[in-house]
């Protein structure tokens, strides 16, 4: 057992599918994501009612989250995050558009989640919400 292991643990039971896209290029992807990683500034995202979102203790202008995923399924031109790219995620009835981007000045837009980066490599991207439909 190992990172692919449980790189497929994490895919089978705290994954949801999410749709990840680079507008740049038009390439778009469905990937396994964990929502959330270390040392994120997570925020709730509830609805009052169906087809609402509410953030807590964070406003739309500010609210962050990263994303968590197997290196080897971003089957992109340049296989690697890049600032710009975006995840789509419906919650509670309402498509968030996150867009990769540093969570702070000085900070990089995603990072390795496993520092060896062997078998069972997984990003950590960090995104901003900057649209909702």
């Amino acid at each position: 057992m190992g990172m692919s292991w449980l790189n497929q643990e994490i895919k089978g039971f705290a994954s949801t599918v999410l749709t990840y896209q680079r507008p740049s290029t038009s390439e778009t992807a469905q990937i396994a994501m964990a929502i959330g990683g270390k040392q994120n500034p997570l925020y709730s995202l509830l609805g009052s009612q169906p087809g609402t979102l509410d953030l807590i203790q964070q406003t739309p202008e500010n609210a962050v989250r990263s994303f968590s995923f197997d290196a080897g399924d971003l089957d992109f031109t340049t296989p690697t995050p890049e600032t710009g790219d975006q995840v789509l995620e419906v919650i509670n009835g309402v498509s968030c558009v996150f867009q990769v981007m540093p969570p702070v000045s000085g900070k990089l837009a995603w990072e390795w989640q496993n520092e060896f980066r062997q078998s069972g490599a997984r990003y950590l991207v960090h995104t901003q919400l900057v649209a909702t439909q």
